[in-house]
């Protein structure tokens, strides 16, 4: 679940970035995805959840700018 305090974070801003500026280079949705989990890796480290949280900060900044 994305709390308000996720939105406002970096690694948030990091993430949904890297994601966006992969598809807007013109590239499909897993090296988009790759960018972005390299981008909340920097944030979390190893995260265990690492994939599941960045679908949903993917999931969630396309349901409030569909870009």
């Amino acid at each position: 679940m994305i709390g308000c305090d996720d939105i406002y974070s970096q690694c948030f801003k990091d993430t949904v970035g890297a994601y966006q500026k992969v598809r807007q280079d013109g590239e499909l949705h897993i090296p988009a995805f790759m960018a972005a989990l390299d981008a909340y890796k920097r944030h979390q480290g190893k995260a265990e959840d690492a994939s599941r949280q960045v679908q949903q900060y993917i999931a969630f900044a396309a349901s409030i700018d569909p870009w």
